[in-house]
């Protein structure tokens, strides 16, 4: 008996459905088109349409078992098989496409991005995929504090603070190595506060336990910024270490928990919903000292998350034309104090320091904010120069004080806003580089000129306002004098390009010489995070492309005090024989990268050692870096894609 075949259907699955006439049309009919629905047609291939005996519906179930092995896939964040169906091969691509397309959008101007484009080398790190790590052995970043919780009724803030000696021991290191770095709290008012707090614990006082929250999460904050300060090796607890606790552990696990009271108590206190000045500052205080071990996506979204908060506590308008404001409004309303006055004006001006670090670190452009504060316009004034036991007299004078290094960074950070938010003005205009001259003149007039070398912290201070002025001045070469000046001819080394070299040589050997000072050791926790490579880059870039053979006397001369800034800065890296991270693996490439110059150097005689790499860094060069092209590669180093922190680049 000859088995009957089945009738070639072409109208759509939907017109089918609803039993109308289809007008057949591909790759959408008439019906489906007029009322917006999905258009789709049954499969014509012999294969599919014809049954062949009795095993239509085992082949029916073989498809839909298929279909959903597919989807469990896709939803376990695997790859789709090839032998995949034209449709889910589509939906798999255009979803790649969207993930490419929800990276951050990079600065126009990028920095990392021309240099880059110069090498010639990046494209033996795009051989195989990047997903082909296991993700065991991927840098799992801390996690971010969560503020869209409920409030847990098990969390007991008590039961998460330390004894007071703990604490006092703990709030010295703070002072002695956190508090000069960000200058955030009142101090005398602090203490009075923390000891007010602990008197009353274990007693119900009728204070509002929205403002206790806040404060304890402040109390909370501190403590953890002095625990992140000091490392691994330095033991913190007054009691003797046991045999059987690894101190390091205790630390860790005293981070957490600390962590955790922060998250906690500012979720208490209202945070999103009724900010305080104490609630704030725990957030900026956290997100501060957080910057290297949180991922940087979560960072950045998170200091924006703050810096609205803050606008809504209206901390971006100045305490006095806000106290004049409410004084029109309602005129029985005393003003602001001085401290607390103070206390906004410098909240405020770490949160805007913080969104340009998280900005750079992102890879997008910071919000723009003007250098023109009050009483010129209504932005917050910068904090007065003065240490905290003076503020009530008004002590603004010229000389150095506990708030001159922060005055130093927010000064340049403005800058580097400035800079970075201007479009890039025509040639010959010189307005860029007045407002250049003006922010380094300003720092200088105003404070560095009274800093002294043999103070550690005014050596910090000192060196700060180098860093900060070879960044900007390197910086402004490569954001607009670069294309016009030109690189890769060896002898159009133009009086920018010389320059350009300079800076980068001395931005180098100055962040060295801090590191090197046994004197200021305790703010290693914070100067380390700032390893300067886009002055290395720089120079490596520029030592990778010319020939040495060419060079004047003078940029010969120049060059070779380049490469000894860089030829020895360690460069840190995964253990050997383990499979290593993506941010490892790109210091590995770095390292031998610079390996590669060397060995060009050596060559043409320009010095005299060579390559000096080990078996180790070789391997690591090899390992592939697949998944993007090579202009972004550097670009995604310095753009947060690798959990790298925010300072790596251009903070300071």
């Amino acid at each position: 008996m000859i088995p009957a075949t089945k009738r070639t259907v072409n109208s759509c699955l939907r017109c089918r459905a609803r039993k109308i006439r289809c007008g057949r049309e591909r790759p959408e009919c008439q019906n489906c088109a007029r009322l917006g629905h999905s258009c789709r047609y049954a499969p014509t291939t012999p294969s599919e349409t014809t049954q062949k005996g009795n095993d239509g519906p085992y082949q029916e179930l073989a498809r839909r078992l298929s279909h959903l092995e597919l989807v469990v896939a896709r939803l376990a964040g695997n790859t789709a098989p090839e032998s995949s169906p034209p449709e889910e091969s589509t939906v798999s691509s255009a979803g790649d496409t969207h993930n490419v397309d929800s990276e951050p959008r990079l600065l126009s101007g990028s920095y990392w991005k021309q240099l880059a484009a110069q090498h010639p080398d990046f494209n033996a790190l795009i051989d195989a995929d990047q997903d082909s790590q296991p993700p065991s052995k991927r840098i799992q970043p801390s996690r971010p504090l969560n503020l869209f919780v409920a409030p847990d009724p098990e969390f007991h803030p008590h039961a998460y603070m330390p004894p007071l000696p703990d604490a006092e021991r703990l709030y010295n290191i703070f002072l002695d190595r956190v508090d000069p770095v960000v200058r955030l709290i009142h101090k005398p008012t602090f203490w009075e506060e923390m000891k007010e707090y602990y008197l009353q614990v274990g007693h119900d006082t009728g204070v509002e336990k929205r403002s206790t929250a806040a404060f304890e999460a402040l109390l909370f904050a501190v403590l953890f910024s002095a625990l992140t300060s000091l490392s691994e090796q330095e033991h913190w607890d007054s009691s003797p270490p046991g045999h059987d606790s690894d101190p390091s552990q205790v630390r860790q696990g005293c981070l957490k928990a600390l962590r955790l009271a922060i998250e906690q108590s500012l979720v208490r206190s209202e945070f999103l919903e009724k900010p305080t000045l104490h609630s704030i500052s725990a957030c900026c205080l956290f997100l501060f000292v957080t910057c290297e071990e949180t991922d940087v996506p979560y960072h950045y979204c998170l200091t924006g998350l703050l810096l609205r908060v803050a606008r809504s506590f209206s901390l971006h308008v100045d305490p006095e034309a806000l106290s004049d404001r409410k004084r029109a409004q309602k005129p029985a309303q005393p003003p602001f104090n001085g401290i607390v006055a103070e206390l906004r004006r410098r909240v405020w001006h770490v949160i805007v320091h913080l969104d340009f670090m998280s900005s750079e670190a992102r890879g997008v452009d910071p919000e723009p904010i003007g250098m023109q504060t009050w009483p010129t316009t209504l932005a917050t004034a910068l904090p007065g120069n003065m240490n905290d036991e003076d503020i009530m007299q008004d002590k603004n004078t010229a000389r150095f004080t506990d708030m001159t290094m922060s005055l130093v960074r927010y000064q340049l950070s403005l800058g580097l806003r400035q800079l970075v938010t201007t479009p890039v003005p025509p040639a010959g205009s010189d307005g860029l580089q007045k407002c250049l001259d003006e922010t380094i003149e300003v720092v200088n007039r105003q404070y560095l000129q009274f800093c002294h070398a043999n103070d550690p912290i005014q050596r910090v201070t000192l060196e700060l306002g180098r860093l900060g002025e070879y960044k900007l001045r390197l910086l402004v070469y490569h954001r607009f004098l670069k294309e016009r000046n030109g690189t890769t001819n060896n002898n159009n080394w133009t009086p920018a390009r010389k320059k350009a070299m300079e800076y980068a040589k001395d931005l180098i050997a100055s962040y060295q010489n801090v590191l090197a000072d046994p004197n200021i050791r305790r703010f290693h926790w914070h100067i380390r995070r700032h390893s300067q490579l886009h002055g290395m880059l720089h120079i490596i870039n520029e030592l990778s492309t010319i020939d040495t053979f060419d060079l004047s006397s003078d940029i010969s001369v120049i060059c070779k005090q380049a490469w000894e800034t860089i030829a020895d800065v360690e460069m840190e890296y995964g253990n050997p024989g383990e499979e290593n991270s993506d941010e490892e693996r790109l210091w590995a490439f770095l390292h031998n990268l610079r390996e590669k110059v060397r060995l060009r150097l050596y060559t043409q005689g320009f010095i005299s050692r060579g390559f000096a790499t080990d078996s180790a860094w070789e391997a690591e060069y090899d390992s592939p870096m697949g998944g993007m092209d090579s202009t972004n590669l550097l670009e995604s180093l310095f753009g947060g894609q690798y959990g790298f922190s925010s300072n790596i680049g251009l903070e300071f």
